[in-house]
């Protein structure tokens, strides 16, 4: 974890695991980005609740979180729960690259969870969100149900395992909240 709190990266000897922003939420709609430094097959993002183990488990391997793998060749752009696939397949012959920007909104309200990826956008369009051309934010459509982390306290959450997949959160300057959504604070 970097000094600043906002880029984690995994260690040469590095495991499998996650990395929870220090900020998480029970209530309201919350807007954040995360840049993949450096990805990887099992580089994902995400939400992940407090009985989420941290070392050695990917993101969304249970029903304590939710994972969006952009970067897996054999089924790139899928969101994980419970070890299964969940929400929307991209059928999208590629992946996300380095340096990518995943857009992320939550609505902890009504348990739905949005992310667009820059493959996502090309393949699908420019409002494409979850691998669905019509999903939006702002109104709820389209949304993945993520009730199975509960009513408790939700963090966003980077997934990693490979030795030296870096990933950062964004938050500041950012233009582009969808209507209704506040940045994470």
């Amino acid at each position: 974890m970097s000094k600043d709190k906002l880029t984690a990266t995994v260690a040469p000897s590095g495991t499998k695991g996650a990395v929870f922003t220090s900020i998480g939420k029970t209530k309201g709609k919350w807007y954040w980005n995360i840049r993949a430094i450096t990805g990887g097959p099992n580089f994902s993002v995400g939400l992940a609740n407090a009985s989420f183990t941290k070392a050695f488990t990917f993101l969304g391997d249970d029903n304590n979180s939710v994972a969006f793998y952009a970067f897996d060749l054999n089924i790139p752009l899928t969101f994980w729960i419970n070890n299964k696939i969940a929400g929307v397949p991209a059928n999208i012959p590629t992946t996300d690259v380095d340096g990518a920007v995943f857009r992320m909104a939550w609505d902890a309200d009504n348990h739905l969870l949005f992310v667009q990826s820059p493959e996502m956008v090309k393949a699908i369009g420019p409002n494409a969100w979850n691998n669905q051309a019509n999903a939006d934010p702002a109104t709820g459509a389209g949304g993945l149900d993520v009730s199975v982390l509960g009513t408790g306290t939700i963090w966003p959450a980077l997934g990693m395992a490979e030795p030296g997949s870096s990933g950062q959160l964004i938050v500041a300057g950012l233009t582009d909240v969808p209507s209704g959504y506040s940045l994470l604070a």
